[in-house]
């Protein structure tokens, strides 16, 4: 095959111009954050600094009692996060029920320092904490406790106890001084990040809580500049809002996704150390429409294996693919969808799985050749609130979704799945392109950035999209249709690399100077990755792993380039 390369410098400059031109109207939003303040004295001009130096977030002081007007819908919508650090007292019923309506709706929380010291006659208010600091002697859930204590200008060694959460990856151990609470109640029910051993001082001092659904980060110190000012302290507290506001991507420390479909027909096993996350396909609605078939389930079970050599990888089970049917019959059942639901359960627990991936093509639509219905696209809202419901708040839940961003209702499905794997791929054949970024003259229908732009459009945020990359390519039927990436480069020498550089991909044509293949290699994947970090998408899908060459130059394009790791 001969190759037209491009001058290394003149791609540079094309992608400069493409950023600014298509990107620029993108730059990912900030976290909007509200500190409601009042009721404690604190160090004014350390706390301001600290919060100004937070990358990624915009913030505004609230002073009570007027700051209990953001419990109304309508004053709250204009934030991201709230932020407690406020000792009030005052609250009528009527503002109670506001505000346990507007944090159960989803809207997250901060409980900062003394900002779990307020309402102590309100039993609730410390449910959502997870703290309490108590002013009289009091009997908690059967256990007495004393009135709690503080001492201040103290040092506190403070220990990682969950290094792989968002919030504290890559932190070590630090010491801070500051102000401790002793003798607090705590709730058993938290994820404590946080902690200290010093025996003055209750033992979590930063920890996650999930209140009614919704997120909750409540963090002990924070009294003085001595806490405000370590720059440890700050890295946690501008993680938490971004992991509260669900927009962990926006982090400099944070690189996105790998997801990785790997197929049970294809006996390569994957690098784990070139994904974070694998969807294994597929496994199949079953005859009955009331549970899981799983291709190859041995397969599955090696791949689980992998976990044991990198415990963070995340292993999930897609359900579906094309031509994959009875999801129309078993999603039109409550009774069929609940054991559906179960039957996702059961896999998870036997395999050891990380969650569910529903690959259904597509609701309502019978191009695959499997039946549909116009209930669909209900039945498919309702089938994920019951997979949901059957395997709880910890374990993923996902789908794939085409580029068109159809056949489902997305602003209904938004609160329920964790995010959404967009298939920017198969939108066109020779002579379109089948994944192009941006739009060309040789782009048909949609291109990729079309694509995330409906997906938004429709309800799901950039930080909970995947943008999808295909390991194959689509040529015409002389060449062969469906190519692997690595079949591609064994192509004879009757065939020229081109680039399209308004589209950013590469195209293979013929002697007559026709489009005959279109497909990705490692420059149009590192571009691909480059838009997802400045568009703000949680990272990188591709179907599918073992289409690859044998040195593996497409998977290492997307975990380097996303991990900003230079290619050696």
């Amino acid at each position: 095959m001969k190759y037209i390369y491009i001058n290394i410098i003149m791609l540079s400059l094309i992608l400069k111009i493409m950023s600014f031109e298509s990107l620029a109207q993108h730059a990912p939003e900030p976290v909007r954050v509200a500190v409601i303040t009042e009721g404690h004295s604190f160090d004014r001009d350390a706390f301001t600094q600290m919060f100004d130096s937070l990358e990624h977030i915009t913030w505004k002081e609230h002073k009570n009692p007027d700051a209990q007007k953001l419990f109304k819908p309508e004053n709250a919508r204009n934030y991201d996060v709230l932020v407690f650090y406020d000792t009030w007292n005052e609250i009528t019923d009527d503002i109670k029920k506001e505000y346990l309506d507007l944090v159960k709706g989803g809207k997250p929380v901060l409980f900062l320092h003394h900002g779990i010291c307020s309402y102590p006659e309100w039993p609730e208010f410390s449910k959502m904490v997870g703290s309490k600091c108590l002013f009289k002697d009091e009997t908690i859930e059967g256990t007495e406790y004393k009135p709690s204590t503080y001492h201040e200008d103290v040092e506190i060694p403070i220990q990682i106890t969950d290094k792989n959460h968002f919030i504290t990856q890559g932190i070590s151990d630090f010491v801070i001084h500051d102000e401790v609470y002793g003798d607090l109640w705590q709730s058993d029910g938290v994820h404590s990040l946080l902690e200290t051993k010093r025996t003055d001082s209750s033992p979590k001092l930063l920890y996650t809580y999930l209140y009614e659904g919704t997120r909750i980060v409540t963090m002990i110190p924070g009294h003085g500049a001595g806490a405000m000012g370590n720059p440890n302290y700050r890295k946690n507290l501008g993680r938490s809002l971004l992991w509260l506001a669900g927009k962990e991507n926006l982090s400099s420390d944070y690189s996105g996704i790998v997801l990785a479909y790997v197929t049970s027909w294809s006996r390569i096993m994957p690098d784990p150390n070139m994904v974070t996350h694998i969807n294994y396909a597929f496994g199949h609605v079953n005859k009955t429409f009331n549970g899981v078939r799983i291709d190859n389930p041995d397969r599955l079970g090696a791949i689980v294996e992998l976990k044991k050599q990198k415990p963070t990888l995340k292993v999930m089970l897609s359900i579906g693919g094309w031509g994959s049917g009875n999801f129309s019959e078993m999603a039109a059942s409550g009774e069929n969808r609940t054991a559906f639901a179960a039957d996702c359960l059961r896999i998870i627990n036997t395999f050891g799985l990380d969650g569910i991936d529903l690959d259904w093509e597509y609701p309502t639509s019978k191009a695959a050749n499997i039946s549909a219905s116009a209930d669909d696209t209900e039945n498919f809202t309702l089938l994920m609130k019951e997979i949901r419901k059957a395997i709880g708040k910890d374990k993923l839940l996902t789908f794939a979704s085409p580029a068109g961003a159809g056949y489902v209702d997305f602003k209904e499905l938004e609160p329920i799945v964790d995010f959404v794997n967009v298939m920017t791929y198969d939108m066109g054949n020779p002579p379109k392109h089948h994944a192009a970024l941006y739009r060309s003259e040789h782009v048909g229908w949609i291109c990729a950035q079309e694509g995330i732009d409906k997906h938004i459009e429709a309800g799901i945020p950039a930080h909970k999209l995947t943008l999808g990359m295909p390991f194959y390519g689509r040529g015409t039927d002389e060449i062969g249709g469906y190519l692997a990436y690595g079949k591609i480069l064994e192509l004879d020498e009757s065939y020229t690399r081109s680039w399209d550089a308004k589209a950013m991909v590469p195209y293979l044509t013929d002697k007559e100077g026709k489009l005959v293949c279109t497909y990705e290699d490692p420059s149009s994947i590192s571009i691909k990755c480059d838009y997802i970090r400045k568009r703000g998408l949680l990272g990188a899908m591709y179907w599918e792993y073992g289409c690859d060459d044998e040195e593996g130059s497409l998977r290492r394009a997307v975990y380097q380039s996303l991990k900003g790791i230079k290619n050696k």
